[in-house]
């Protein structure tokens, strides 16, 4: 975003406004009250309990004859959750190779194309939506928000709580395509807390509220800027903090809380094990062996082990399951071994002639 942009886009969060001019009038759409939100909550919740024995299907309902419709079936979730380990693999892999020109081209290629296939996925899942009562609820939740924030150009409030349902005012629709039309998306407000004139605000604010509201009060936008500006802060005062390239790409700053994640998982599953089975020293290329005192600690230690040692794991368990039982010397692994050291031994002999 250019910086006029960026500019633009952080006022309309810090002031939540949304502006629109009907029938020569200007109107104005602020921030609801926690009060507000509360009641609308309890629409909602209304809404859904007197429609429970509708005919308007649930939700939940709507999964089910999606998945017999072939619409969005069980199996296209589980390939779903498959797209978003493979992106958050590749924003790994992007991080790592961020300086290699082409790998990280290359990367980058996938990443975005799994981004279009997880956002058509979605388009896809939630296809029946509209046609539930939770959709209903939902938008005779957020009409009242919007009516109980429209002020005229004064500041005055134009509607009275108790006419809500009542009332069918333009005002309604015309701001709700107002607020579409401004959305402010997530990769916006990541921009925006990266850069001026935000982060100085940020700086300055740090001992007080950066907005003049109480934080529950706060619109998703507002917390959506204080809770990455704070991620931002943590990268930045990290002892591993990563190159300004990195902290300014998306895609490669995700990659490295990837990592960051990573290992502080493997430092604290070396902490447990170390605490439930005692510290043990030896180098990568031996085999340790563990006693399971409960049934759970057999998962625990067949998860320490890494991929190649579960691979021969598995390979040793099949061997034997077919065979019933089989000396450790004639077992594949073993046997590998042996064959690599022996070879190894016969080009030293052969150096030394």
């Amino acid at each position: 975003m250019e910086s006029q942009e960026i500019e633009l886009k952080l006022y309309q969060i810090i002031t939540g406004t949304f502006y629109l001019k009907y029938q020569a009038k200007d109107y104005k759409l602020v921030p609801n009250t926690s009060e507000e939100i509360y009641k609308a909550n309890l629409i909602y919740q209304d809404i859904m309990e007197d429609l429970k024995f509708d005919d308007l299907k649930s939700w939940k309902d709507a999964l089910v004859i999606s998945h017999y419709k072939n619409i969005w079936t069980f199996e296209q979730e589980k390939s779903l959750e498959g797209l978003h380990e493979a992106l958050k693999t590749n924003k790994h892999q992007y991080y790592k190779h961020f300086f290699d020109v082409n790998k990280s081209k290359k990367i980058n290629k996938i990443i975005n194309s799994l981004i279009k296939g997880i956002n058509r996925s979605y388009s896809n899942k939630y296809y029946l939506y509209e046609t539930t009562k939770d959709y209903y609820a939902e938008q005779v939740k957020e009409s009242f928000l919007i009516y109980m924030g429209i002020r005229d150009n004064k500041g005055n409030r134009i509607f009275d709580e108790k006419d809500f349902f009542n009332t069918d005012s333009p005002l309604i629709n015309l701001f709700k395509k107002v607020k579409e039309a401004n959305f402010i998306s997530q990769d916006d407000i990541r921009e925006i807390a990266k850069n001026e004139p935000w982060r100085t605000m940020w700086g300055c604010s740090k001992n007080s509220l950066p907005f003049d509201k109480n934080p529950w009060e706060w619109t998703v936008p507002q917390i959506t800027l204080i809770s990455l500006s704070r991620m931002y802060d943590n990268v930045y005062k990290s002892t591993e903090c990563p190159p300004d390239e990195i902290i300014a790409d998306n895609h490669a700053i995700d990659g490295w809380f990837i990592e960051q994640h990573e290992e502080r998982k493997k430092r604290q599953k070396e902490k447990n094990t170390e605490e439930r089975f005692g510290r043990f020293n030896g180098n990568n290329d031996q085999e340790i062996f563990l006693m399971a005192n409960e049934k759970g600690d057999i998962q625990d230690i067949y998860n320490m082990n890494d991929a190649q040692s579960k691979h021969i794991i598995e390979t040793r368990n099949k061997v034997i399951s077919e065979a019933g039982t089989v000396e450790h010397a004639n077992l594949p692994d073993v046997q590998m071994n042996m064959q690599m050291q022996a070879t190894q031994e016969f080009r030293q002999n052969m150096r030394k002639r």
